[in-house]
């Protein structure tokens, strides 16, 4: 899927749009938020010296509490 596509994240309320993410299976859209997909089997965030920190700090954190 493309990066335009946004990952809901319950744990936070709110969207980020990974650099990608695989859904094995039929993908599930929350039903608050149109296109943002619920279940994502990989998510591939590529890091950049700006953003390292919040990327394997907290957004990492949010990323793991996706079901």
């Amino acid at each position: 899927m493309s990066s335009q596509r946004r990952l809901y994240v319950p744990m936070k309320s709110n969207v980020f749009y990974p650099d990608m993410m695989v859904v094995c299976g039929e993908v599930q859209y929350a039903s608050k938020i149109p296109g943002a997909i619920l279940n994502p089997t990989v998510i591939v965030e590529v890091l950049s010296s700006t953003t390292e920190g919040y990327d394997r700090g907290k957004k990492f954190e949010y990323y793991r509490s996706v079901p």
